[in-house]
C-alpha cells in the first residue's frame, strides 16, 4: 500500500509539472496584444505669457518608442487642443529635438500676453497603427511676463 501511495504522489507531481510547462507553452503561442500610448514632452518647464513653447508627441508601443516597420505607411497626424481657449498653435518650423522627433510631430504653443492662467493642459490625439484612438496630455505652467521698470529723466529747467 505504501509503494502504491508513493507512486500516485510521484504521478501527481509529474502531472503538475507537465501542466505548468504546457501553460507556459500556450502563453508563448498566444498572440501578444500591443499596447500603444502617446507621450508629449516639452524641453522647458513653463511658458511665459506673451511667448511660445514647443512640444513634441511620440507614439509608444508597449512602453518603447514605436518605429514603423520598413514599408509601413503609418505616419501619425495629430490634433492639438488646449484647456485655455486663448492659447493657439502654429506648426513648428524648427526642429527642437535635434532630429529625434519628426518636425510634423512638433507644435508651437502660443500663450498671449496678459494671459492670467497659471497652467494650460495641452492634449494631442491621433490613431495607433491599428486605427485605435490615442490621446496624450501635458500640463504646462504659465507664468506672467516679468515687469520691467525704467527710470526716465527729464530736464525741467
Amino acid at each position: 500500500m505504501f509503494k502504491h501511495s508513493r507512486l500516485l504522489e510521484d504521478i501527481l507531481r509529474l502531472t503538475r509539472e507537465i501542466m505548468k510547462f504546457l501553460r507556459e507553452i500556450l502563453h508563448q503561442l498566444q498572440p501578444h496584444h500591443n499596447h500603444f500610448s502617446l507621450e508629449i514632452r516639452m524641453s522647458i518647464g513653463n511658458i511665459v505669457a506673451g511667448t511660445t513653447g514647443q512640444i513634441e508627441a511620440e507614439v509608444y508601443e508597449n512602453g518603447v518608442l514605436y518605429n514603423p516597420p520598413v514599408g509601413s505607411t503609418y505616419a501619425p497626424t495629430f490634433t492639438w487642443t488646449a484647456s485655455d481657449p486663448s492659447v493657439t498653435f502654429t506648426p513648428a518650423t524648427a526642429d527642437d529635438s535635434d532630429g529625434a522627433v519628426p518636425l510634423g510631430q512638433q507644435i508651437v504653443v502660443n500663450v498671449p500676453a496678459g494671459d492670467t492662467s497659471t497652467s494650460v493642459t495641452i492634449t494631442a490625439t491621433t490613431v495607433d497603427p491599428n486605427g485605435n484612438p490615442l490621446t496624450g496630455t501635458i500640463s504646462i505652467p504659465v507664468t506672467s511676463a516679468p515687469q520691467v521698470f525704467a527710470l526716465q529723466l527729464t530736464q525741467v529747467a
